[in-house]
């Protein structure tokens, strides 16, 4: 499970689309030590600017209308420091001092409470992957990244209890909180995002109709529905232009297996992934493998700088517009990289291969 990698791993993922729909008033007031004057700014967290003030005294408020509780952001001064919760239409009270704004209280916003319930959740999964990650580095490491099919098991059979903890934990917490919207939304982030549908449907399927119903409760249940349309066996499509302005659809590679690989110039997981799929490519591709890279830049000068420096030898598709990428849309894509890999019919037989995985399913197809 992918997902998984996400305690240690640093990734570029998605944010949510807009989050903003006005309806039923709420009340921010703060107060903030060591800021009397300054600008304090109240943001979605897609990014979505809702509104700004100026603190008086250290003080400052906030009034508007929401439909929904949406996770959301104070950033405050030159710096850019922040403090998140969540805003729902509630009177809202807020404590803060500038030089430790981690040390904020919260008060008035039950689910802001219940986030810092699933925090402490999910610092203890985060703790116990730690010796499952010493353990997998020693063994690497101690094989020069050669494992014998023991030290495999080894490590396979701890990431399988690391997994079976993380799944209980998280069930345990929506069991306790099937009234908050804090569930879809921590589902969206931790099972979503990593292609665990399974997993996700699963604890879902535990909430109330009002969660359901919720913000991020549709926003769920649309990205499962997209999960079904690039599930295994599935048979996606779309057409984007190439470097060169053609335009290529990706059911022209039918008669090959064809890695369709979501990047961009920007992310450093990605670049740091190209060398193993360009060993791949050159390996492979004589055999009947082929690879569609699909960038979510918006800068063209950067994307094809980035092709050029890491010597990407198949087709690039890009329509400039960042994760707004119709492919990307079309496939559900909130993380890069991703994957997926198509048999010559065009169906989807595997999702996010990466190093040895690639090599090896490849090996098997093709070999």
């Amino acid at each position: 499970m992918n997902y998984i990698k996400r305690i240690i791993t640093v990734a570029c993922f998605l944010m949510p689309s807009k989050t903003f729909a006005p309806r039923k008033d709420f009340r921010i007031k703060g107060h903030i030590e060591h800021f009397p004057s300054g600008k304090v700014i109240l943001t979605a967290n897609d990014g979505h600017i809702l509104d700004s003030t100026k603190t008086v005294d250290g003080n400052f408020t906030f009034e508007g209308k929401i439909n929904n509780p949406v996770f959301a952001y104070l950033t405050f001064g030159d710096d850019m420091q922040r403090v998140s919760f969540f805003l729902e239409s509630k009177n809202i009270s807020l404590a803060l001092n500038k030089d430790s704004l981690q040390n904020a209280m919260i008060k008035g916003s039950p689910e802001t409470k219940n986030w810092e319930d699933y925090l402490k959740v999910f610092h203890k999964i985060s703790m116990s992957a730690a010796p499952y990650y010493h353990l997998s580095d020693s063994l690497h490491k101690a094989s020069n990244g050669k494992l014998d099919s023991t030290d495999k098991v080894t490590i396979q059979n701890a990431l399988d209890k690391l997994q079976d903890y993380d799944l209980k934990m998280h069930k345990e917490y929506v069991l306790s909180h099937q009234n908050s919207v804090v569930c879809p939304f921590f589902i969206i982030d931790h099972f979503i995002n990593y292609f665990e549908f399974k997993q996700a449907d699963m604890l879902f399927a535990l909430v109330t109709p009002e969660v359901r119903n919720s913000f991020y409760g549709k926003k769920l249940s649309t990205a499962i529905e997209i999960a079904d349309r690039t599930a295994i066996g599935s048979s996606p499509t779309f057409s984007q232009m190439d470097t060169c302005g053609k335009t290529v659809n990706l059911k022209d590679y039918r008669g090959q297996y064809v890695l369709v690989d979501f990047w961009a110039s920007w992310c450093g997981p990605c670049r740091a992934e190209n060398p193993n799929v360009l060993a791949a490519y050159k390996k492979y591709h004589k055999l009947g493998f082929a690879v569609v890279g699909v960038s979510l830049d918006n800068n063209k000068k950067a994307w094809l700088n980035a092709i050029h420096h890491d010597g990407l030898q198949w087709t690039q598709l890009c329509d400039l517009k960042g994760w707004n990428n119709a492919a990307a849309i079309e496939f559900g894509v909130k993380i890069v990289p991703t994957n997926f890999l198509l048999d010559k019919a065009g169906k989807v037989i595997a999702k996010n291969l990466r190093g040895e995985d690639l090599q090896n399913k490849l090996n098997e197809l093709l070999n």
